[in-house]
């Protein structure tokens, strides 16, 4: 049993801190976030701080803010 725990430690550990990395991002001070679902945008996000997204269908691109939004 601890064999098992062993060699399905580290594998967990890396989807576990894959998920986690693709679900936190970052807005700056100097840009904006588009959050899109299915190519959509859903929301724009302005106030700089760090953020989550739970599904990760959801995709974020960040831009300027000096470029237009559309």
């Amino acid at each position: 049993m601890k064999r098992l725990l062993k060699t399905l430690a580290l594998p967990i550990i890396v989807v576990v801190g894959f998920v986690v990395v693709a679900a936190v991002y970052i807005v700056d001070v100097r840009e904006r976030v588009l959050v899109m679902r299915f190519g959509e945008v859903v929301e724009v996000r302005e106030t700089p701080a760090s953020m989550s997204k739970c599904p990760l269908s959801i995709r974020s691109s960040a831009m300027t803010r000096g470029s237009s939004v559309f």
